[in-house]
């Protein structure tokens, strides 16, 4: 379906709407949004992706999706505006890193279920948990003082509960670390609970 002509052109189009508004957004944004929106019509219409370009086109109205993409920025901004900072201790900052690398391993586990809407949450959460871990690694890299607090930006707590949050409420669905082996699953479940409770509330994500 990318390769198709008609795709290209619905890419272009509201590329071209993002240069109007000047809105900077990446390319292969715009292509994986539209490429989810083309899917979850045809699954829905029971026909084929080819079919919903050519039939249903005209659907795709660029200055929609542009606003769909300047609200999600919008509510991101807001989002970290409204979240204070998070003074951790060493052993706390240590926790959250940890659950955060159990995300990245869940997501891989559960990677069969990466399609339709699972396929955007879980980018959302593996983003969230690389932008945290990274945000982390560089407070840890450059504190020179002998201390044992760790200040976190407020970016950095997003990132890191945007990923937690959504890990947890796919682990307490049916998604599974550990197949047939229910207690491991809620053992981690809790363990994810209390580590995430270690960071402030962020707004959406509590």
């Amino acid at each position: 379906m990318r390769k198709s002509k008609a795709f290209k052109d619905l890419v272009q189009r509201v590329l071209d709407e993002c240069e109007r508004r000047d809105f900077a957004t990446a390319q292969n944004t715009v292509e994986e949004l539209l490429h989810a929106q083309v899917t979850l019509v045809a699954r829905s219409l029971r026909i084929s992706e080819r079919s919903v370009l050519t039939n249903h086109g005209s659907a795709f109205d660029p200055a929609r999706v542009v606003s769909m993409l300047q609200e999600a920025k919008q509510r991101r901004v807001d989002r970290v505006a409204s979240t204070p900072h998070a003074i951790l201790s060493l052993a706390e900052a240590g926790q959250v890193v940890a659950s955060l690398g159990q995300v990245v391993r869940f997501v891989s586990l559960n990677h069969e279920r990466l399609t339709g809407p699972n396929k955007w949450d879980c980018i959302g959460i593996l983003d969230g948990a690389g932008d945290a871990i990274s945000d982390i690694g560089l407070v840890l890299a450059s504190m020179t003082d002998k201390t044992d607090v760790v200040l976190l930006p407020d970016e950095a707590v997003v990132n890191a509960r945007q990923a937690l949050h959504g890990a947890v409420s796919k682990l307490a669905g049916s998604w599974t670390m550990f197949d047939d082996y229910p207690d491991l699953d809620a053992a981690i479940l809790e363990r994810m609970r209390r580590d995430l409770a270690i960071l402030p509330p962020v707004a959406d994500l509590s």
